[in-house]
């Protein structure tokens, strides 16, 4: 049992119809991913942030497989110098984690995945 799934739609076990799922978007939705331990854990130890900090090893690489893992898209030119800024003015790796929980939380992100 999963209350993440259930939250985000899951029909129950007994149907298989794509047409049973509940695609509407609620606030608890919302507040969940903005709020939760859960995805906040996620992200620090359990998500690909890892993989990604060894496999692009400065800024700039770094935003661009943040897009592409969370929105499937390349970012911006503009989004690029916004991210990069940002994470020039965090210690370590917490913009790193800030960006992605903020891609996290765009409505791009919760309306097409």
């Amino acid at each position: 049992k999963s209350s993440f799934l259930d939250l985000f739609g899951r029909p129950g076990r007994d149907s298989s119809l794509a047409s049973d799922r509940q695609n509407g978007v609620s606030v608890f939705q919302t507040l969940h991913l903005l709020n939760s331990s859960h995805i906040q854990q996620k992200l620090q130890t359990g998500w690909r942030l890892a993989e990604i900090r060894r496999a692009c090893p400065d800024a700039p690489a770094r935003i661009e497989q943040l897009y592409l893992e969370i929105l499937s898209r390349f970012p911006t030119d503009a989004e690029k110098t916004i991210a990069a800024e940002y994470m020039a003015s965090q210690r370590a790796d917490d913009g790193f984690l800030d960006l992605a929980w903020a891609l996290l939380n765009t409505s791009e992100f919760i309306l097409r995945h």
